[in-house]
Parts: structure tokens; C-alpha cells; sequence
């Protein structure tokens, strides 16, 4: 799955989770200031593939492809 041109914020549980063995590419692609219920930031668990620029604020995972700032 990509998700191209998209935001992803406020959301309580997890921003994205991407659950082996289905991939994600990141394009051009905001996720940032959500939150678990412990209200401890949670933007993105699991592994994608970067393209072009993104902003992914707390991740814990594996990256590949092209930088996030």
C-alpha cells in the first residue's frame, strides 16, 4: 500500500501500524501528533519505504529509501 499525499494526525491508538508481511511506502506523507491511550506519543510502528519527502515524528521500525526528517 502507499500512501501519497496524505496526514495523518490526532489520532488516539496508533497513527499507522504496518503488520508484516504487508508492505507500505510513504510518499510525500505527514504523521505526527498521535498519541496511545497512556496519552504517550504513538505515530508509527512497523517497517516502511520512504519516497520523496516525509515527516514521521515517533517511529519504531525499519526504514528504507529516502530520508525523514
Amino acid at each position: 500500500m502507499t500512501l501519497r499525499h496524505c496526514t495523518v494526525t490526532d489520532n488516539v491508538g496508533v497513527g499507522v501500524q504496518n503488520v508484516p508481511p504487508a508492505s507500505l511506502t510513504l510518499e510525500n506523507t505527514i504523521v505526527a501528533n498521535n498519541f496511545d491511550e497512556l496519552n504517550a506519543s504513538s505515530d508509527f510502528v512497523g517497517d516502511f519505504n520512504a519516497e520523496a519527502a516525509n515527516l514521521v515524528r515517533v517511529h519504531t521500525g525499519s526504514l528504507t529509501g529516502g530520508p525523514v526528517p
